[in-house]
């Protein structure tokens, strides 16, 4: 199980950009589904603005993951600081830039 001395947060800039700044935000202690939903109604969830992984960071952190999760940004940092920081440490976690 991924846990959260496992991944990176954001560097406090790109934090800036997407709105919460606090280190907490990017946190799901809990392990719980972060939108309430049972992972097993979903597959795949589909990010556009994923800015630099908050939601992607908290489902990583979930007992129960989806099987794929693809973020979408138009902010290339961000993109490449999830893919570098992110998806290393799950394959199925992956960020595409739409530029």
């Amino acid at each position: 199980m991924t846990t959260s001395s496992d991944l990176p947060i954001p560097p406090f800039e790109m934090r800036q950009l997407v709105g919460p700044t606090d280190i907490s935000a990017f946190e799901n202690i809990s392990g719980d589904p972060i939108f309430g939903v049972d992972t097993c109604r979903f597959d795949t969830v589909l990010d556009f603005g994923c800015g630099c992984g908050r939601l992607a960071r908290q489902m990583m952190l979930q007992r129960a993951k989806p099987n794929l999760y693809v973020g979408f940004d138009l902010h290339p940092g961000m993109i490449e600081w999830c893919q570098d920081n992110l998806t290393p440490k799950n394959k199925n976690f992956h960020n595409k830039s739409e530029h």
